[in-house]
C-alpha cells in the first residue's frame, strides 16, 4: 500500500443548525477548522479544503499551506465534496473529514490507515450503529461510482458503500485503539459547541499536587492532595480550587471570600519560588506548597 495520504476537509459553509459559519467559528481562540488541520497535518502530505463557491474560497485565503477547491457539483452536499477532493488529490487515498470535528484523533487516523490495503476503496469507522462517512478514508477508485450517483441527484453517501470495496472499523476495534474516543464528535448547534468547549477544558487539565506544611498540614489533616486544573491559572483560581477540596482551610489559612490566602501564608511551586504572578503557568505533576511565611510554620 502507498502510505501517502491526502487530507480533505469539507467546509461548504451553510451551517443551518448553528446559524453561522462553523468552519470559522472560534474554538480554543482560533477558527474551528484549524483544529482539524492541526490534527491531520502530521498524517498527510497534502490538505485540500472543499468550499461551495469562489466567494467562500476567498474567505479561506488566510489559511496557509492548504489547497482550496470549489466543489465541482454545486449543492450536492458532502458527497460532492468527497468527489471534488478525490478528483484534486495527488494521492490515491484521502481521509475525508468535516470541518466541525474539533477532536480528530491521530490514533484513530493511524488505525484507519493501517486497514487500508491495495484492494480496499473505503475504510469507515462505525459507532453506535452509525457509519462516520465524513471521518473515513476513500480511494480514487470511488470516483466513478460517486460521479454516477451525483449525476442521478442521489446524494446519500452510504449508497456508494455497496458499489465499492468497503471495510468497517467496528466500535470494539475503535475502543481497543482509543477508549471513549472523541474523534467523531462534531458540532451542529449551540449545545454541541458548549459541550465541545467543556470537553476541551477537561482535556487540557493537568494533575498537580498540593502540599501542606505547618498549621496548614494540621488543619488539612494530611500531607498532600492531588487536584486537576488548567495549565494557565490565576492565583485566585488556584486558591478557590484548593478551598473546594479542603473547606476546613477557609477562615484559617484561606480568607473567607476564598480569593486569597491570609497574610501569614504563601503559595510556592516545586519548593523553588513563591507564587506572586497574577497568571501561573503549571506543568503536569507540579507541586504547589502552602506554608507559613513565619518561622516554624
Amino acid at each position: 500500500m502507498n502510505d501517502l495520504l491526502t487530507g480533505i476537509i469539507l467546509a461548504g459553509g451553510k451551517s443551518r443548525r448553528l446559524g453561522r459559519d462553523k468552519a470559522l467559528e472560534l474554538f480554543n481562540e482560533r477558527p474551528l477548522i484549524y483544529s482539524v488541520i492541526d490534527a491531520i497535518r502530521s498524517s498527510v502530505d497534502e490538505i485540500i479544503i472543499i468550499v461551495n463557491d469562489e466567494a467562500r474560497k476567498k474567505e479561506f485565503a488566510f489559511i496557509k499551506n492548504v489547497k482550496i477547491v470549489v466543489d465541482k457539483y454545486c449543492d450536492s452536499g458532502s458527497l460532492g465534496g468527497i468527489y471534488s477532493g478525490l478528483l484534486e488529490s495527488k494521492n490515491s487515498n484521502a481521509i475525508v473529514l468535516a470541518c466541525d470535528m474539533p477532536f480528530v484523533s491521530k490514533n484513530i487516523i493511524n488505525a484507519m490507515k493501517n486497514r487500508m490495503g491495495s484492494n480496499i476503496d473505503i475504510v469507515i469507522p462505525e459507532t453506535e450503529g452509525y457509519k462516520h462517512s465524513t471521518h473515513a478514508i476513500y480511494n480514487k477508485n470511488c470516483l466513478q461510482a460517486i460521479d454516477q450517483q451525483l449525476k442521478q441527484n442521489v446524494y446519500k453517501i452510504s449508497k456508494i458503500f455497496s458499489k465499492c470495496k468497503t471495510i468497517i472499523i467496528t466500535e470494539n476495534e475503535i475502543d481497543e485503539v482509543e477508549p471513549n474516543s472523541k474523534s467523531f464528535f462534531n458540532i451542529n448547534n449551540e449545545s454541541d459547541l458548549d459541550k465541545a468547549n467543556q470537553i476541551f477544558s477537561e482535556m487540557c487539565k493537568i494533575k498537580i499536587k498540593i502540599e501542606f506544611f505547618g498549621t496548614a498540614k494540621l488543619i488539612a489533616k494530611q500531607d498532600f492532595i492531588h487536584l486537576y486544573t488548567k495549565k494557565q491559572v490565576t492565583e485566585t483560581e488556584l486558591i478557590k480550587l484548593i478551598s473546594k477540596a479542603k473547606p476546613d482551610l477557609i477562615g484559617q489559612i484561606i480568607k473567607k471570600d476564598t480569593n486569597e490566602l491570609k497574610k501569614s501564608y504563601n503559595l510556592g511551586i516545586n519548593g523553588i519560588k513563591n507564587i506572586s504572578d497574577k497568571k501561573i503557568s503549571l506543568q503536569q505533576n507540579d507541586s504547589i506548597l502552602i506554608f507559613s511565611s513565619q518561622s516554624g510554620g
